[in-house]
């Protein structure tokens, strides 16, 4: 369980598996329909990587919840790769003491580690104003597509009906910073430094397992004037876990086959009786014939996670880019690693291309289809 903030009244944490039942069982005796299924789905999330889930607690007790979908699939932005908050709630007996606003300093810190921006949706009617006057002093404003009905934007003139499901958009800019008094690490102290081929060369990276329950499948179809893919997420019927054993070797830094084309790495350095251990690292080499830059390796290790040191290092590669002149930067994921995908989406990152024999022959039908996805320097704004 991870806590975000404490300041010994007010507690604001992850989810963990007894609070579905709380949030149940308190939004019921308010006369809603809650549906069960809904929290708990939450917390397979959550530990999935895909979802943030913040439980504050106000004198011990649960007053509330807050949500952060990492990578929002719907909406008008959708398409840029920020983070939505949802199903931001403060159990009634608990209004007016500050928690909307403490959940929100710190969803939006959170949301920073992954793009600039956060948006929300909220409803229009009475219901929601005391929402609607609280996003409005923390700086949200209306996107401009008007309001939306059942998952759709609403045209001109159109019939609706003023529910739940009418809804306006809102976005803020957001700044990576932590909110006062929250209990993590500063990650400003985390120095990303040069690492000389001289000296780590060969250094294997570890692949950390893990466990998806979704992944993107892959229809590809051939006609003889027309090719079509359709790339759909979906759910393994049981989650699938990829170790390390499974590919037989970790990657290592300074491949000759990289060198060859001008390896750099950048890490985060620990020194420890003398010794020094890789705690994290990115490696990009050019491609000068085309102008294009690669992310050959890169990884975090999971003491470093949640410290935004993946973003710095992306952030790093994008500068080095910059630098040499480059028009783009492309990498290399798996079609079931949507932890990854996600990030690199919301890094500015879009899908460019697949390849469906990298592994193996049978990689649709393994589901861990090769994703390549680029940043074009001409559509930074």
């Amino acid at each position: 369980m991870k806590t975000y903030y404490d300041d010994g009244t007010l507690k604001i944490r992850s989810m963990c598996e007894s609070d579905s039942k709380v949030l149940f069982d308190t939004y019921a005796s308010y006369g809603w329909h809650p549906q069960l299924e809904t929290y708990e789905n939450y917390l397979k999330e959550q530990e999935a990587g895909e979802r943030l889930v913040f439980i504050p607690e106000y004198q011990g007790e649960v007053a509330g919840i807050c949500t952060l979908v990492i990578h929002p699939t719907e909406g008008p932005f959708a398409a840029k790769g920020w983070p939505e908050i949802v199903d931001l709630c403060v159990f009634f007996n608990t209004h007016n003491v500050g928690i909307g606003n403490k959940l929100l300093d710190v969803t939006e810190a959170e949301a920073a580690k992954y793009a600039d921006h956060v948006f929300l949706a909220v409803g229009v009617h009475s219901g929601y104003g005391p929402a609607q006057r609280i996003y409005a002093k923390r700086g949200y404003v209306p996107d401009g597509t008007g309001v939306w009905y059942q998952g759709k934007q609403l045209d001109e003139y159109a019939p609706c009906v003023n529910d739940d499901d009418l809804l306006l958009f809102l976005s803020k800019k957001v700044e990576a910073v932590q909110p006062a008094s929250a209990h993590s690490d500063v990650y400003n102290d985390i120095r990303i430094e040069y690492l000389p081929k001289e000296e780590w060369k060969g250094t294997k990276l570890p692949i950390i397992d893990y466990t998806t329950e979704w992944y993107y499948d892959v229809e590809a179809t051939e006609e003889d004037d027309c090719f079509t893919t359709v790339m759909r997420k979906k759910k393994f019927e049981t989650p699938v876990t990829h170790t390390e054993e499974e590919y037989g070797f970790p990657d290592g830094l300074y491949e000759d086959h990289w060198v060859s084309m001008g390896a750099e790495a950048y890490g985060v350095v620990q020194e420890v009786n003398g010794e020094k251990k890789l705690l994290a690292c990115i490696e990009i080499c050019s491609e000068s014939w085309s102008n294009r830059m690669i992310v050959t390796n890169m990884w975090v290790s999971q003491e470093l996670r949640r410290q935004h040191v993946g973003k710095r290092l992306m952030d790093l590669a994008k500068q080095k880019a910059r630098e040499q002149g480059r028009r783009v930067i492309m990498l290399e994921t798996q079609s079931c690693n949507t932890v990854a995908i996600a990030f690199y989406r919301a890094q500015g990152y879009r899908l460019i291309g697949y390849d469906t024999c990298c592994y193996t022959n049978r990689d649709i039908e393994r589901k861990e289809v090769r994703f390549n996805f680029g940043y074009f320097f001409d559509e930074e704004k």
